[in-house]
Formats: structure tokens, sequence, C-alpha cells
């Protein structure tokens, strides 16, 4: 858990517990989301800047759908975090996004291995990658069923209803 997310919904461990077995990752969260495709061109006078973001962005993320466990909280053998993480740099933010949601992601990673990737809701019910949007955890509906509360759902939270579609559809397409 990162220093910006929290329980929301009491026995959170428990429900994670519930469904950590073998070669499992547990997660509150999970996206479709590719920084790639939230590179975007606001002002004519930046197209320099756009373009280098751009190819910066295409050298690391995969385009959208760039499916990813969220990282500010999940569940991992330490050992196994340990042997992924440790041939790792991370000098900045960007760093750290490549580690969520870059070609060689915890995600990506952890898939060539054969692990089992899941969401868990506040319902204790998993959900396999082509069902993290019907977790109802994040960014989309109103998230009622999140375990976790991060920075990121709560400003969806906050968002009005035209800004929750665009970011929903940013996230999971539709």
């Amino acid at each position: 858990m990162n220093s910006h997310s929290y329980p929301i919904k009491n026995n959170w461990l428990k429900k994670f517990m519930l469904h950590f077995k073998g070669k499992t990752i547990i997660s509150s969260s999970g996206s479709y989301e590719s920084i790639t495709n939230q590179v975007k061109f606001k002002k004519p006078y930046n197209i320099i800047s756009y373009i280098k973001k751009k190819i910066k962005a295409k050298r690391a993320f995969t385009e959208f759908p760039n499916p990813h466990l969220n990282t500010a909280n999940f569940l991992i053998k330490g050992a196994d975090f340990y042997n992924y993480i440790k041939s790792k740099t991370f000098n900045n933010k960007y760093d750290t996004w490549k580690i969520e949601s870059g070609f060689n992601s915890l995600t990506e990673h952890f898939k060539k291995k054969k692990y089992n990737l899941f969401v868990v809701n506040s319902e204790g019910k998993k959900f396999p990658e082509n069902r993290w949007m019907h977790s109802e955890t994040y960014h989309y509906k109103d998230q009622s069923k999140s375990l976790m509360s991060d920075k990121h759902s709560r400003k969806y939270l906050k968002y009005n209803k035209s800004k929750k579609l665009i970011s929903q559809k940013a996230v999971w397409g539709v």
C-alpha cells in the first residue's frame, strides 16, 4: 500500500487473502489505460514538446488497451516482488509508471510467468483481467465496491458525470 492509499472497508486484508495462493497477485484495482494515449496536444506552440513526449511514451508503454494491476495497493509474495524489482531503477515518477504499466511492468512480468492476477472488490469477489472493469473498483460507475481509496479514485469521485464518462473511456474504452 502506498502513502496515498488507505482501506475504506472492513476486513479488506481478509478479502485479499481469500484468493491469495501460489502464483497469485491480488490488487484492489486494475486498468486498461495507457500513458501513450494520455499524451495530449494542447497548444500549437508546444508541438515539439508534444512530439517528444509521445515518442518517449511509445518507447515505454503499450497503447490502449494496456491491462495492468494498479500498484497503489497489491499483495504479492515478498520474494517474488523482490526478484522482480531488484534489477529496476526508478529515479522519478515516469520510472514508477513503467513499473506499473510499461512494457516490462509488474503485470506483464508475472503474466509471462503464468501468475494469476486478480482484482478483488469489497464483496470479496475476484475478477480476472477480462473482468476487472466489472469489479466496480476503479473509474467505473461510482466505484461503490472499492476496498481501498487512493488519490486517483478520490479524484474520480469528485468529477461530474461528463468527466467521469471521459475518464471511464480512457481507463476502460467504454
